[in-house]
């Protein structure tokens, strides 16, 4: 009881509140839903950093398609309707038309040059995504990891956590038939507010791992799908 004790007021609450643990595992089950490459393409869809680039590629496009137009040729065309002659009776009515195509033979080296460079900008801003998306690859997989590896803890200690009530229940009653010891039912104690204690780290562990995962996704998944199911 001392044990417990000790464990409320780390808890922050009073020494003889009863001591419950919680194991809420809503969040573990909807992450045993989640593969590593569905995770990825939530990444890829909603981290800013990667919207931002695809923004910027996006513009760039536009930008080599705005210098490719300008090495084109251009057409113009003109009509007018009009009087000829000498005399006000004697006139003549008629359309005239025209047609000129023009072409940047001067200016063609310089545009052509920065057509060149728009795409060497375009490149240079692949290459940046592609970087961005193998280290938001590499933060979802590893958030993923640890996602996993927290579940696992927390199910090792819900068994160590369940025996050691077993075994406490066990002390306890040989103890109040004569064939046990305190010292016994003591240790006993120990090692359930050890196992609760256990249980509480890894659930602690999986909501930060869970924050984590969160983090390289770029958006709070839990929520998403609770507000898809609503």
């Amino acid at each position: 009881l001392s044990l417990q004790g000790s464990l409320n007021v780390l808890l922050g609450q009073s020494a003889d509140s009863p001591l419950e643990v919680v194991d809420d595992l809503q969040d573990l089950k909807q992450e045993e839903q989640a593969d590593f490459s569905t995770l990825l393409a939530l990444a890829y869809e909603h981290r800013p950093e990667l919207l931002g680039m695809n923004s910027q590629l996006q513009a760039q496009r536009s930008n080599i398609r705005l210098a490719r137009s300008s090495l084109l040729p251009w057409v113009s065309a003109d009509a007018n309707y009009g009087f000829s002659g000498s005399a006000l009776y004697s006139l003549n009515k008629g359309w005239s038309f025209g047609l000129s195509l023009s072409y940047p033979v001067f200016s063609g080296f310089s545009l052509a040059s920065r057509v060149a460079q728009e795409k060497i900008a375009f490149q240079a801003m692949d290459k940046q995504k592609s970087s961005l998306e193998q280290g938001i690859s590499l933060d979802v997989w590893n958030a993923f990891l640890a996602l996993k590896e927290a579940k696992e803890r927390i199910e090792n200690t819900q068994i160590f956590l369940e025996n050691a009530r077993e075994n406490l229940g066990l002390a306890e009653e040989e103890y109040r038939e004569g064939a046990g010891s305190m010292i016994e039912v003591i240790d006993a104690q120990t090692n359930m507010v050890a196992a609760e204690v256990s249980l509480i780290d890894a659930l602690a562990d999986f909501k930060i791992s869970l924050a984590a995962l969160n983090r390289a996704l770029g958006i709070d998944l839990w929520s998403r799908d609770e507000g898809e199911a609503r």
